[in-house]
Order: structure tokens, then sequence, then C-alpha cells
């Protein structure tokens, strides 16, 4: 079947992006604060410090989706490709679609379909035929795209939700237009955001918080992990190689 979810580019940033350096700062500051001697600062309240401060530091908050979709008009071409899907919380959202055509190099323009699902129809899609989940009630909005081989204009849409969240999911197809005696690809990318501009999908919402209460207790507990270790090989000579592999987990889990 075609229908779940394709291997796609996503970009997204505030963590995934920033949190190599951001983090790596973080984890400094919090050592230093805790190693300075006038200071005398625990771990804790060390890595608390730290964090706010990496709070203060301005991180992109974005998502892209983007991929190739393989499109033909022929029997057993495919006619249908999924893009991706976004939670929208309750408000008016947005979203954004852009495509390119990759060839044949006699093609030097094409429509493709841009269609909109709601997920309380996405399992009934899976029933259907690919030609028919435009025009048998399950696709909400149904957007006719040209692509050339250049990326075209980004095409808008506006999704509201008034009783709850919901999950839309975008697909393309060629199922109008003129027929082709081959098939063809089309680049494209999606970007979509809620209300209030952030493009964090609703079920993503408390990600961010979630994630830097997760690096905060446990830079407190590598600063503390560390700094015993130090202790103790300042007084055996050594530490034994079970703490050292320990050490370097809990490192790699940290970064």
């Amino acid at each position: 079947s075609c229908i779940g979810p394709r291997p796609s580019w996503l970009l997204s940033a505030r963590l995934p992006l920033a949190s190599a350096s951001v983090a790596a700062a973080s984890l400094l500051l919090a050592a230093a604060l805790a190693c300075h001697p006038l200071l005398n600062m625990t771990p804790f309240a060390a890595a608390v410090v730290a964090a706010l401060a990496a709070a203060l530091v301005p991180v992109a908050l974005g998502k892209l989706e983007s991929g190739v979709a393989t499109l033909g008009t022929q029997e057993g071409d495919p006619r249908w490709h999924y893009v991706g899907k976004f939670g929208f919380a309750i408000g008016a959202g947005t979203y954004d679609v852009r495509l390119r055509l990759k060839g044949p190099p006699e093609m030097d323009t094409m429509s493709v379909n841009m269609e909109v699902y709601l997920d309380e129809d996405w399992d009934r899609v899976d029933t259907l035929s690919p030609c028919s989940r435009a025009f048998s009630t399950p696709a909400r909005k149904t957007h006719v795209l040209r692509a050339t081989d250049e990326w075209s204009p980004w095409m808008g849409g506006l999704l509201e939700q008034n009783v709850r969240p919901h999950i839309w999911y975008f697909a393309l197809s060629k199922c109008t237009g003129h027929a082709t005696n081959s098939t063809f690809e089309v680049d494209y990318e999606l970007r979509s955001q809620q209300h209030d501009k952030s493009e964090l999908s609703v079920e993503q919402r408390h990600m961010p918080g979630a994630i830097v209460l997760s690096v905060l207790c446990l830079s407190g507990f590598l600063i503390r992990f560390a700094m015993l270790c130090y202790r103790f090989h300042q007084r055996s000579g050594s530490v034994h190689p079970v703490i050292r592999t320990l050490a370097v987990s809990v490192l790699l889990q940290w970064t």
C-alpha cells in the first residue's frame, strides 16, 4: 500500500540543530561554576544556572519536510505519493508547499494535485484507489500545483481547528491533466505553522521543556560523577575500568 510515512529529510531546529553547541557550552559553564573555589556551588545548582543561561540563547524553531515524488499517468504508474503530516492545535494554522519538476527532459511543465486529509478520514483512505481519494470525500482540500524545472512559488493554505487539535496528512497525486508516456519526478517542500507561528506539531509542543529538563538533570549528575571520580583518583591513584566505562556511557548519553 502507498499509505504510511515515507523517508524524507526532516529539518528540525531547536535542539537537533542547535543542541550540540548550546548544550556543550552549558555543560562547560556548569562545570566551571561547580569547580570554582569562591562560588562553592553544588553540581545541581551549577547545572540550573547553566541551563537558565542556555535558555537565553536564541534558538531556531522550525521544521521543513522535503523529498522526491515519482508520479505517472499510465496504467501501473505510481499515481499517489504520501508527503507528510502535521498536528495543528486549536486555532487557524497554515501550511505552504512548493514543487520542482525533475524530468524527463521533454517535459517543461506538469500539473500535480496536492491533497489534504483529516485524521478522522485517514483510515478510509487506504480502502480507496489512489485517484478516488481526492474525489470520494476523504480529501478535505485539493490544490492544483504547476511544477517546472524551477521551484514554484509557495502555495499556502489555512486549516482551522475549533473543537480539538487535529493531525492533517498531505499527499501528491497525478490523476488529472494531460497524460505522459513515462513517469516523472517532483521535488517537494512542505512547511507548516501553528496559529502562534510555531513550527512544532501539536504532539511535540512540550518537547523543548522536556529536553531542557532532561539535559539539566543529566548535566548535574555528570558533573557530580566527574567530581567524585576525580577525588577518588586523587586518593587511590587510579579508577577502576568499570567506572571508566560507565563514565563514557554517561557522556555518550548526554551528547
